[in-house]
């Protein structure tokens, strides 16, 4: 109201104008407008202008209950709710996390955080979102070692494993190493589950022994079938293809008894600054014994033994002189 004389109010007015507008307490938001009638007085011209409502978005709020750390196996039932009564949607902030409408899964360990979230509509503004933030560790998962008695054959003999969940990858080490032993012995083994999703680990021992003779013929079963198809058909005594060594002694030399050129000789023999070097046919399971001499007159000497490898550098004499060798070999204890 305004234009009132002498510090008149709307008291003075005989009959006040009604406004009236559309809206009530249950309308969405927006404008509506306010009109008004009626109103009469002996001393004022009452002239009416109509004006407008403007109802506002509501506020509203997410209530979303913390989430405890978690397994990777786990599936999580999403629930938050917003104080408007409209639904939330969840969505992965960080982490190993994936959300399927309110379901929660997981792709691996780490921390993970989850927003819950209400875009509003016509009557309510959007709410601020909520994060939860929790850990997610690896189920636990059994290792089972299989095959930890075998047999010596020459090749790496490889631990297997079996898993629960199955099918699992398992990093086996021997020793503390990767490479599976070849040689006849005891192992300390350790199988460690790689998994984006398990972990687990056990400890057992790889025991690998000499293979059976079954003819007692000096030459192990799996060596006769390799060589000569059979467990029988080989006789240790006879010339092996090289006609200088016994059938025998190719087992024990570690050279293919079929083979003509199969002989074990030095391969290698030179010169170098640091001494003097020779190499020969190297054989897994097998242990050698290089002896020195100046002359073919005077005894050999020992000069290593218990030797694994198949080059050999003499660093105690000069490899200007004259020097001879001879290497024996046997097989490993």
């Amino acid at each position: 109201y305004s234009g009132f004389a002498s510090g008149e109010d709307t008291n003075v007015v005989d009959v006040l104008p009604v406004a009236g507008t559309a809206a009530d307490t249950n309308s969405a938001a927006g404008v509506y407008a306010i009109t008004l009638a009626g109103g009469s007085d002996d001393n004022y011209s009452l002239i009416l202008s109509n004006g407008t409502l403007t109802v506002e978005k509501a506020a509203q709020t997410i209530s979303f209950p913390v989430i405890p750390d978690q397994l990777t196996t786990n599936m999580v039932t999403l629930s938050a709710t917003a104080s408007s009564g409209l639904a939330v949607s969840f969505t992965v902030v960080r982490g190993p996390g994936q959300t399927n409408g309110t379901f929660l899964t997981f792709t691996g360990a780490g921390e993970v955080a989850v927003a819950a979230s209400q875009s509003g509509d016509g009557n309510w503004n959007a709410a601020p979102d909520m994060t939860n933030t929790f850990n997610v560790t690896k189920a636990s998962a059994t290792v089972a070692l299989q095959t930890v008695a075998q047999f010596y054959d020459g090749t790496p003999r490889v631990v297997t494993t079996v898993t629960v969940p199955a099918g699992l990858t398992v990093d086996i080490t021997y020793d503390g190493s990767a490479t599976a032993p070849v040689n006849a012995g005891t192992y300390a083994v350790t199988g460690t589950v790689n998994e984006a999703m398990c972990e687990g680990w056990t400890n057992g021992t790889l025991t690998v022994t000499y293979n059976e003779d079954t003819d007692g013929d000096g030459l192990p079963d799996w060596w006769e079938q390799q060589y000569f198809g059979s467990i029988t058909n080989a006789d240790p005594n006879a010339l092996a293809a090289n006609g200088i060594n016994t059938i025998h002694e190719a087992y024990i030399a570690g050279i293919n008894p079929s083979v003509t050129q199969s002989v074990f000789k030095l391969t290698d023999t030179r010169r170098q600054e640091d001494g003097f070097v020779f190499a020969w046919p190297g054989a897994s399971g097998r242990v050698y014994t290089i002896y020195w001499t100046s002359n073919l007159l005077s005894t050999f000497t020992p000069m290593q033994s218990n030797y694994t490898g198949n080059i050999f550098t003499d660093t105690l004499h000069n490899a200007n002189d004259k020097n001879f060798y001879r290497t024996e070999v046997e097989l490993a204890p």
